[in-house]
């Protein structure tokens, strides 16, 4: 492990320095949650967490599918800086390189002790483990999915306990949610503040779910696949309220900053839905990286709040840091910038510019304006406080702001906007991955997406 500071033993706790309960779902369609407008899904708990704290509503993810998103998170660096721009498929020997710093790490180094509870997915093999990068706990799976009872995938064995594999049949959620709560128990009786990444893998396919909690959409929703997708994510809602009872019961509460994000938008086939925005997970269109984003700090961030400001996921890694008065690392480009003004209401500005680049797409957000595309293809230009669905293309009518946008994304990387692989041809996916071909212009309107 990289040292980031003074060893630990040598460091008294900073009484201001927060627990930290980062938590991540896997796959969650924007609209999947009732405090973000689903009318059907249950999501009490969710919903609580939302009014006692703050709502982010222009939160973005920095990748569109898991590996690059949760490395971004961990290291508050764009993918392209590590070197991980799409997913870690089952059989990959590659994961986050050993020379990032983790947010585990920096936060070890400042007197925290660390937990991971769930889904890896940066690595299977040394040194790429989650006990090789900061975390002192781990329970839970290094791959991107298995089956959510025999924890199988394909020919891979996938519940581990530190680097030893745990046999059993539980149902993953609610045995993340039993690992979590007595992992919190435990830490509770420590000195030092905790630092616990719950990472749940719900709801990511393969679509699982105990009958008792699908039984409850049964004649509500009409579709088998959504029926199912639902209930994993009450259950996991559930979890989550089991987890934050936990904190509550030990008297953490006022002393713990608890944020809820997922990792990238839904995956519609399985049943999501990313009302009220367009696209699909692996979409640069913002059904793809426009995430929830809920924060609780009793004391720092007022109840029932929303804030506009633009983040992204790497922010959380420099929020959580000056939460927890820990310095940033210094011998690297950090991207991140701190989201938390933003969250305790102190300002109502956020970060100027987000890009993004995953395979032949190309996005940057800047202000109220989008620009995404296809390499080699025009790229099509969205105003997205009118046109929230990418529906109406106004780049042949602001052509200076298109030169500008691409500018500033070209600035960014380092390279042309149309360098880089162009559209498969065939496609490799049944559905195109970003704006359509002929690109989607002024005069067409594509039907806004139906809250289910």
């Amino acid at each position: 492990m990289r040292v980031i500071g003074g060893p630990v033993a040598a460091r008294q706790r900073d009484p201001g320095q927060p627990n930290i309960l980062l938590i991540v779902a896997d796959d969650l369609g924007y609209g999947d949650l009732g405090c973000t407008g689903s009318p059907v899904v249950e999501t009490p708990y969710l919903d609580r967490l939302a009014s006692e704290g703050t709502q982010a509503t222009q939160f973005y993810v920095n990748a569109p599918v898991c590996s690059p998103s949760r490395a971004s998170l961990l290291t508050g660096r764009w993918p392209h800086r590590y070197g991980i721009e799409d997913v870690l498929y089952m059989h990959d020997r590659r994961g986050l390189p050993a020379e990032e710093v983790t947010l585990a790490e920096v936060l070890q180094q400042h007197g925290y002790a660390t937990a991971l509870i769930g889904k890896w997915h940066l690595g299977k093999h040394n040194p790429f483990l989650p006990t090789r990068q900061g975390f002192q706990t781990f329970f839970g799976l290094l791959g991107g999915s298995h089956d959510y009872y025999t924890h199988w995938r394909a020919d891979y064995y996938d519940l581990w306990r530190g680097e030893s594999p745990v046999h059993n049949s539980l149902y993953t959620t609610e045995q993340l949610t039993a690992a979590a709560t007595a992992t919190i128990r435990e830490m509770a009786d420590r000195p030092e503040p905790f630092f616990l990444y719950l990472a749940y893998n719900a709801p990511h396919e393969p679509l699982q779910a105990p009958d008792a909690y699908r039984q409850r959409y049964v004649g509500r929703i009409p579709d088998e696949k959504r029926q199912t997708y639902a209930a994993m994510i009450t259950c996991m809602d559930e979890s989550i309220g089991q987890v934050l009872y936990t904190v509550e019961q030990l008297g953490l509460r006022s002393s713990t900053l608890v944020l809820f994000l997922s990792d990238n938008g839904g995956q519609l086939r399985s049943g999501a839905s990313n009302y009220p925005w367009r696209g699909d997970k692996g979409d640069l269109l913002e059904g793809g990286v426009h995430v929830p984003l809920l924060a609780r700090w009793p004391g720092h961030i007022r109840p029932g709040t929303e804030t506009e400001a633009l983040g992204c996921d790497a922010d959380l890694f420099t929020t959580i840091l000056r939460a927890a008065h820990a310095p940033l690392p210094t011998d690297r480009i950090i991207d991140g910038e701190n989201f938390l003004p933003a969250l305790t209401g102190r300002t109502r500005r956020g970060r100027e510019e987000i890009c993004w680049r995953y395979q032949h797409q190309r996005a940057i957000r800047a202000g109220d304006w989008k620009l995404v595309g296809i390499a080699g293809e025009p790229p099509a230009l969205y105003d997205l406080p009118v046109d929230r669905v990418e529906g109406t293309d106004l780049s042949g009518i602001y052509p200076e702001v298109v030169r500008e946008l691409v500018g500033k994304w070209e600035s960014f990387y380092g390279v042309r906007w149309d360098a880089g692989p162009a559209r498969p041809r065939p496609a490799s996916r049944a559905r195109p991955a970003g704006p359509t071909t002929p690109r989607l212009r002024a005069q067409r309107r594509v039907p806004v997406p139906r809250a289910r």
